[in-house]
């Protein structure tokens, strides 16, 4: 509806169509949260309760108007330790939905002391940053009034918060050393005793697999292309450790962790979307179906993550849709196995085959050398595992293979 009143919302959860504006697509991200919250209020919606509801509603004809005159009685209290029970679990649950990965805990990170006073009770919780907060106590729900505290957490004077958040953030660092910790692993030091590299097994008659002193731009381009070959072969073995813990990630920390082990493009592609987490991730269809319309507000991000044409046409990078859609895939058969109460099955497994079949592998290589030159997965499989025993100043790269870099370079949009 072209209505001025939403204007300003429309601009903010869609896409408008630069040529068309009747042509606009909501956000993958808000949309899949607004079905989200559909589905789970309706799974959650019962006619049993509405029904009770509505037959205890009496008609407005025989209102009992002596009703209005009953005194409100104090109500019964519940032991203390109840009660802190119910602030620590509330407290818990917010810490979880508003900063993610922090989950605050009773006696650790703030302290709750209550006191019994006929029929109410003194509260207050001192927070980890030495703040104490008073907690109004309701008599008409027998509960304490937590929203203070939380507007307190919320606020960055909490000293406590802006501390919990600095140590996620560094944590979050020390893990995404990809590839240069990956080319140093004891996976791949010890795959190979035979460190040195020997030009003459790629050499055929004609001197074509020859391997050659390549320049700072080839040598640059195919290091790049072996450090992303390894990264994307490992990236379920990188995500292990985080998988328990990555449902927990919202907004901000989400992007930060797809931006360090996925990519900065890729990371762009969820967060202009607003898909901010991994539950609204997972039930967006097409991570890249947005690309489809011609908007100012993701041209920028288009020319990034696509090939171009002038008249406005558009083919996704090749390694930027294959980092997302492995990421993705990692997910789903990461929560799929959990609600299975089945193992995950990663890349550690593959990463153990090749420490065990390396020298195997060299020796079908060789055993074929006659046709070596007229095969490029021979010279391009050979190179790659010579490599991979070298340091990543000691590469050493075929001709062809420094080719095959230069296209695959522009193709995964490194």
């Amino acid at each position: 509806i072209n209505c001025k009143e939403l204007v300003d919302l429309k601009n903010s959860i869609c896409f408008v169509d630069e040529d068309n504006n009747k042509n606009i697509m909501v956000k993958s991200g808000i949309k899949a949260g607004i079905d989200n919250l559909i589905t789970t209020l309706s799974s959650t919606t019962n006619c049993p309760i509405s029904n009770t509801y509505l037959s205890n509603i009496p008609n407005s004809d025989s209102v009992d108007l002596s009703l209005t005159s009953t005194p409100l009685t104090a109500p019964n209290l519940l032991p203390i330790n109840d009660y802190i029970d119910s602030i620590s679990n509330s407290v818990e649950k917010f810490s979880i939905n508003t900063f993610t990965n922090i989950i605050l805990k009773n006696n650790d990170d703030y302290a709750i002391f209550l006191t019994l006073l006929h029929a109410n009770i003194d509260g207050r919780i001192k927070c980890g940053c030495s703040t104490t907060i008073k907690l109004g106590f309701r008599l008409n729900r027998n509960s304490f009034q937590l929203s203070s505290y939380f507007k307190h957490l919320k606020n960055s004077h909490c000293s406590m918060i802006k501390k919990k958040k600095q140590v996620l953030i560094e944590n979050l660092n020390k893990n995404n050393n990809l590839s240069d910790d990956l080319l140093q692993n004891e996976d791949f030091r010890d795959m190979n005793d035979d460190t040195g590299y020997e030009e003459d097994s790629l050499n055929d008659d004609n001197n074509s697999s020859q391997i050659t002193a390549n320049t700072s731009i080839s040598r640059n381009s195919c290091s790049i292309v072996f450090h992303y070959l390894i990264a994307m072969a490992s990236m379920e073995r990188e995500l292990l450790p985080f998988l328990e813990n990555i449902s927990s990630y919202s907004d901000d920390v989400f992007y930060a962790f797809v931006k360090e082990f996925v990519g900065d493009v890729e990371s762009e592609i969820l967060e202009i979307q607003r898909i901010k987490n991994v539950r609204i991730l997972l039930q967006v269809p097409d991570v890249f179906i947005f690309l489809q319309i011609n908007s100012k507000d993701i041209l920028k991000l288009k020319e990034r993550a696509c090939f171009v044409t002038n008249d406005l046409q558009y083919i996704i990078r090749s390694g930027i849709k294959s980092n997302l859609e492995q990421f993705i895939e990692t997910l789903r058969k990461y929560y799929k196995s959990t609600s299975n109460n089945e193992n995950f099955v990663s890349s550690q497994t593959t990463a153990n085959v090749i420490k065990e079949t390396t020298h195997c592998m060299c020796h079908l290589i060789d055993i074929y050398q006659s046709n070596r030159a007229k095969s490029f997965i021979n010279i391009f499989v050979s190179n790659l595992l010579k490599n991979m025993t070298q340091s990543s100043n000691n590469y050493q790269f075929d001709p062809i293979v420094n080719k095959f870099a230069s296209v695959f370079n522009i193709l995964a949009g490194i």
